[in-house]
């Protein structure tokens, strides 16, 4: 098994060895070099993970850099940007389970949480499927359900 660092780009020159299609980590200082070396190392293929804001042409951000570099590098892409993550409520667990409730700024703007499980499932249909090649998909979870009290 090899490892490497995204932030140490030489450190994946052998892990890379052999990779047809990567799915990549966002890491925008070290984008461009991490690309070329997949690039360099025989890798056809990179699915992204981007973020919901870089559909926003308006908003400069790390996404962009990232997303840049992959389209620069001639090689097949697709871009997956999730929104929020499921994930980032696991913060709530103790006040849930304290206090039954949850306390954020704005909480009748409401967003659809996404996934993890099904950015996978985006990210996976893109790195073995060719009907995905040169597509930015911007991935939400369900509609949001606001309380009467909202």
């Amino acid at each position: 098994m090899y490892e490497g660092d995204l932030e140490r780009p030489e450190s994946l020159r052998e892990a890379l060895t052999g990779v047809e299609r990567l799915y990549l980590f966002p890491v925008p200082q070290t984008a461009a070099e991490v690309v070329a070396l997949a690039a360099e190392s025989g890798t056809r293929r990179i699915v992204d993970l981007s973020g919901a804001g870089a559909d926003d042409a308006t908003f400069e951000d790390g996404y962009h850099v990232v997303e840049r570099a992959v389209e620069a590098s001639g090689l097949e892409w697709t871009h997956i940007r999730p929104g929020l993550l499921a994930a980032r409520t696991l913060g709530w667990a103790d006040l849930v389970r304290a206090e039954r409730t949850v306390r954020e700024p704005y909480p009748a703007s409401g967003y659809p949480l996404v996934h993890e499980a099904d950015v996978a499932e985006v990210a996976v249909a893109a790195l073995l499927t060719d009907e995905h090649l040169g597509a930015a998909y911007t991935i939400t979870g369900p509609a949001t359900h606001r309380s009467p009290r909202s």
